[in-house]
This record gives C-alpha cells, structure tokens and sequence, in this order.
C-alpha cells in the first residue's frame, strides 16, 4: 500500500508540470505578441514605464533600508535634507532640461545641426554653471546664519549643497536622451544606477563600521550622483557622436534666447516642486523629523503611482512636439488621447492597489509607520487627479504653453502652501495629505481647462474599447491553453 501511494505521489506532478509550462509560454507569447503590435511610442512608453517600476520599486527598497540601518529620526532628518536636494536640483537646470526635448528634436530632425551641437553645450555648461551658482549661496547662507538650522542638521545640509549641480547635471543630461528618444540612455543612470550605488555604499560603510546615520547616507549620495554621471555622460557622448557625425562641428548659439524661452518652464518646474514637496518641508519644520520620516514613507508609496505619468510623458514628448510642428493635426490628437489613456487606467489601477496594500508595506519600514497608512488614501486622490489629465505640464511646454503652465502651477503651489501651514498645525499629518490632494486636484482641473481653451486638446481618458477587444480574444485563448 506504502509502495502504490509512493508511486502515486511521484506520478501525480507529471501531467501538472508540463501544463504549467504550456500555460507560462502561452502567457509569454501573449505578452510579446502585445507588446510586437505597440507602434514605437507606445513602445518607449512601454520601456519607460518597465524602467521606472523598476526604479520605483529600487528607490523604495532603499527608502526601507535606510529606515531600518538609520532609525526614525536620522532617516527623518535625511529625507527631510533629500526633499530640498530635489527641488534645487531640479530648479538649477533653469528649464532647460525640459525645454531643450523640443529643441533637439526639431534641430535633429531638420538637419539643423550646428544649431543642435549648441543648444546642447549651452545646456550643460549653463545647468553646470547654475547648480554651482545655487551651492554657492546656499553655502554661504549656512556659513554666515548657521544657528537657523538645527545641530543635527548641519552636516547633512552642507553635503546636501555640493550635490546639487550633481542632481542638476543629471536632469540636463535626462532631458538631452528623452529629446533624441533614449529611453534607457535617460532613465537607466538615474532611476536605476544611483539609488542602487547609493544602497550599495551605505551597506559596505555599515559593514565597514560607519555610524548608519543622515552624514553617511548624503555622503554616499555625493558618490552614487558621481558616478551615475560618469557612466551616462560616457554613453551620451558616444550616441550623440553617432547622430550629430561629430560635436566638434559648427556651433550656433544663442543662450540667451534660449535661457529667456526656458524662463517660463522653471518658474513652472520651481511652483511643480513646491506643489510635490512643499508638504515634507511644512511637516518637518511643523513637527519634527521622526514625523517627517513617517510622512515620507507614506507619501513615496503612494507616489509609486506617479511613475506612470513620467513614463507616458518621456516617451511620448518628443513626438508630441514633432507632430505639432508638422501640422499633422489628427495624428498628434489621437496620440495625446492615447498617452492620457496610457497614463490614466494604470494610475487607477496601481492606487487602488497600493491603498489596500498600504499597511504592509509601511511595515516594512518600522512599527511606527504602520499606523498611519491611512495617509495614502487621502493622497490618492490627488495622484489619480493627475492621472486624469496625463503628463499634461509637459505637454503644455513642449507645446509653447509654458507662461499658461507657469500660472496653472504657480496658482497650485500658493494653494498648497497655504493649504498646509493652515491644516498641519491644525490636524497634523492628515492636514498635509488634504492640502497636496486638494492642490493636485485644484491643478489637474486647471490644467485641462487651459489645454481645451488654448489647444483645443481634451486631456480626459477614454475607454479604450477596440484595444480591449483586440486583447480579450487572446486572454481567453491563454487562459483555455
């Protein structure tokens, strides 16, 4: 009897293994079947998308090791230093790094190239000369009124300045591989490479017997940012030798035209960053790092949901732009219905998700942020918000609506300002998730007001009916296989 029930268990996976196998390579062509019928738009969107879910989820794995190696206040005082190394970082390109996509683009595309040879060194060496100009003040700020800022913040500020015209550099760089439709080129160094160096760093630091704490990780920032640098500086050199025939060809430049043209988009970008982390910075003046360090958490996992309209955006900027410029009038409105599409499901989708998975995945930072997972609901509306209108800043830019866009996010900033320094010391924590939900929704209405009135464009999703009846035939297949 022992021997038959032996045998029988031996016997009984046969049949089930090769089923399984049938079913996973079933699955595999239905996945690279869909992905062959994608146009190439939809295919950098797709690479994008696939790189930054892939980022996302590596920037919040660190997000989670360093709560756990530095503890809740360290990791509150450094998220709280990381928020304004973003915003400066992000501010010091001056609007180039989004403005230049159309540019290149153009340029490129018209055979325009001693003018594309100097758009891109008036890029970078504006971006470089910037960043420092911003380290510099910032610098001397902390120099000459260092009691404005807490003891235990001081290193970690000052580390957080010889960053900047890193961070700046980088976004230059991003935005000169998103103009000639690199998509890996751009997002690689950035999304995947730094946060990976900067993990790797602080590891062998610890091991090595460094205190885990705010100086160590900014100090490895310094390191990861230079080396993410060095790597895709290599790379760009190399693919832009290939496009252009050579960089050290005939120049035309004109900085100050195209600084005066990019002025709009970094007031814009300036008013966006303080829309996106203006919260952070309330709650840590408001109420201390170790709040900070929770409120962080809690808004990097639902903002897991914004690498969708990134993706859509990288993607499709370019073709947005070359479109328009062509007069191809049809094409570039189904395209921007096809990016808001693209940007818009999956943000319901993942926030729906996220929320029911939120006291999880705050667990995994510490048992002091599970508690207050129900931040994330409050911010999901205003991501899905965003959602509903798709990379819809990026477009109005690339579309010559940057001094429009600049007052949409300007207004949403002021908003959002207020919003918090009325709500946070009224409600605390909850306060600041109200005031960026509101201010999100407040600037995905106005935002598609303006693209109707001054483009004619109707940034709403659809559903997409024929995409979902070319795929359900082949979902009913693999699942009957």
């Amino acid at each position: 009897m022992s021997q038959n029930t032996a045998r029988e268990r031996e016997e009984a996976p046969g049949p089930a293994g090769p089923q399984k196998r049938r079913s996973w390579g079933a699955l595999r062509k239905l996945v690279l079947g869909l992905i062959g019928q994608l146009d190439p738009v939809k295919q950098r969107a797709l690479t994008a998308l696939l790189i930054r879910v892939a980022g996302a989820a590596l920037a919040y794995l660190m997000q989670i090791l360093l709560a756990q190696w530095m503890g809740l206040t360290q990791y509150g005082i450094f998220v709280g230093v990381w928020v304004w190394l973003l915003v400066l970082g992000g501010i010091s390109p001056l609007g180039l790094n989004i403005s230049l996509i159309g540019h290149l683009a153009t340029h490129h595309e018209t055979g325009d190239l001693a003018r594309w040879r100097g758009l891109l060194m008036t890029g970078i060496w504006v971006t470089l000369l910037s960043g420092t100009l911003i380290a510099v003040a910032g610098l001397t700020f902390v120099w000459t009124l260092p009691h404005l800022i807490a003891d235990a913040y001081l290193m970690p500020v000052w580390l957080c300045l010889f960053c900047v015209p890193l961070f700046a550099l980088s976004e230059v760089n991003e935005g000169i591989a998103r103009a000639h439709g690199w998509m890996n080129t751009a997002l690689l160094p950035t999304y995947l490479l730094r946060p990976l160096f900067l993990i790797v760093g602080c590891f062998l630091a610890i091991q090595a017997g460094f205190e885990p704490n705010a100086v160590l990780a900014m100090t490895m920032a310094i390191g990861a940012a230079l080396l993410t640098i060095a790597i895709q500086g290599l790379v760009l050199v190399v693919r832009l030798s290939e496009a252009g025939g050579s960089l050290r060809g005939e120049r035309i430049a004109t900085p100050l035209v195209w600084v005066g043209a990019a002025l709009p988009i970094v007031v814009a970008q300036t008013f966006e960053l303080l829309t996106q982390n203006f919260d952070l910075i309330a709650v840590s003046y408001f109420l201390g790092a170790e709040a900070t360090g929770i409120y962080f958490a809690a808004l990097k996992t639902i903002a897991l949901l914004a690498f969708v309209n990134f993706a859509v955006g990288a993607a499709s900027a370019n073709r947005v732009a070359s479109l328009h410029a062509a007069g191809h009038k049809e094409e570039f409105h189904a395209h921007i219905q096809g990016a808001v599409n693209l940007a818009f499901w999956p943000t319901l989708i993942g926030a729906i998700a996220i929320v029911a998975l939120s006291p999880f995945l705050l667990s995994l930072f510490g048992r002091d942020f599970t508690a207050h997972a129900y931040l994330t609901g409050i911010l999901a509306f205003g991501f899905v918000a965003k959602g509903f209108v798709g990379p819809a800043e990026l477009f109005l830019n690339v579309l010559g609506q940057q001094r429009a866009c600049a007052l949409v996010l300007m207004s949403a900033a002021a908003l959002n300002i207020a919003l918090n320094v009325v709500l946070i010391p009224w409600v605390g924590l909850a306060g600041a998730a109200i005031a960026t939900a509101m201010s999100f929704v407040v600037l995905a209405l106005a935002l598609f007001v303006i693209a109707r009135r001054r483009l004619g464009i109707v940034l709403a999703p659809t559903v997409p009916w024929s995409s979902l009846a070319r795929i359900w035939p082949r979902l009913a297949k693999t699942r009957s296989a």
